[in-house]
């Protein structure tokens, strides 16, 4: 939390992890997901490494360094500064001296050479490589490296796709099925398939009850749509339905 304009604001982190051995805290590992270029990213970094270490000081925590790292997405190369002394631009001479620089780590997912490919070991690797190679004609997704992590790379794929893989991921350990990449793309699409055909289904029923109340009670479109109770996200669709039909 921190006091801005008047008010408290929070910032959150998109992900925090804390590096342990032997019961002893080596550091806080944070991730910041970008799909676009934020040229005040550095002031947002700063903003969640200080906020760590605030926490350590009123909380009475041992003390550990903080490392940030900005995860990007994005289509286009980062044109924008890494540091702080970059961000700020002509800093004078006379003050420089005295101005702390800051560096921002980051990951470039889309352009990550595969000599730092080759050196992931964690479910990571599975995010990457399926970014990277998914717009490739001739892509198939890896069935070699079992994924250790289901929930969590599950909810990455569902935040960067709008595909619901979290389901797939359930539904492939009801099965008892081992989870790669190429199961949990194979299960989503399933399922997707299933989900797009149930809605159509649906979709057919209730144009033809419309149609049923319009023709034999004289209901009104809209009146027979309200006395059916048809969620409004279809209403579009059973329109178009029942005047296909008509």
């Amino acid at each position: 939390m921190y006091k801005g304009e008047g008010k408290l604001n929070s910032m959150d982190r998109d992900i925090a992890k804390y590096w342990m051995k032997e019961n002893m805290t080596l550091c806080l590992l944070g991730a910041e997901n970008q799909t676009r270029i934020d040229p005040d990213m550095i002031f947002r970094n700063i903003g969640y490494d200080r906020t760590a270490y605030r926490d350590q000081m009123n909380q009475g925590k041992e003390r550990y360094p903080v490392i940030t790292f900005v995860v990007y997405y994005g289509e286009k190369p980062w044109n924008k500064p890494l540091t702080l002394y970059e961000t700020l631009g002509n800093i004078p001479e006379g003050l420089k001296r005295y101005v702390n620089d800051y560096r921002m780590n980051q990951i470039d997912v889309k352009r990550m050479g595969q000599s730092e490919l080759d050196r992931l070991k964690s479910d990571f690797w599975h995010i990457v490589k399926t970014i990277q190679e998914s717009k490739r004609s001739n892509y198939e997704p890896d069935d070699t490296r079992p994924i250790k992590y289901g929930d969590e790379v599950s909810e990455f794929m569902s935040e960067y796709t709008g595909i619901n893989y979290s389901s797939a991921v359930q539904s492939l350990r009801k099965k008892h099925e081992r989870i790669t990449m190429k199961s949990l793309l194979s299960e989503a699409e399933k399922k997707e398939i299933l989900e797009k055909n149930t809605e159509e289904v649906t979709v057919k029923n209730s144009a033809a009850h419309v149609l049923n109340l319009m023709e034999t009670v004289h209901f009104s479109y809209e009146a027979a749509v309200s006395a059916l109770k048809i969620p409004s996200e279809l209403q579009e669709a059973v329109l178009e339905e029942v005047r296909r039909l008509s």
